[in-house]
């Protein structure tokens, strides 16, 4: 019992510091121009909603799913 709430633990941890880590290197998208974010399938709001997620919340899911939607919605045009 124990060993799996250690495990339990040990996997939230690890899942925290990987959202963290995804912030700081989307944080740089900031600074990039609109054009070549919806070159990639994003807007400049995109970004900005990723990163006020809950801290718990990997921001990167958030935009492959944002960018996915985005992908869809232009071939169907």
């Amino acid at each position: 019992m124990i060993k799996k709430w250690a495990a339990s633990a040990a996997n939230r941890i690890t899942e925290f510091i990987a959202a963290l880590l995804m912030r700081s290197a989307i944080k740089p998208l900031l600074h990039i121009d609109d054009r070549s974010l919806a070159d990639v399938g994003l807007s400049r709001s995109d970004v900005v909603e990723s990163l006020a997620t809950p801290l718990t919340t990997d921001p990167g899911r958030f935009l492959a799913l944002r960018a996915k939607r985005r992908g869809r919605a232009s071939r169907r045009a």
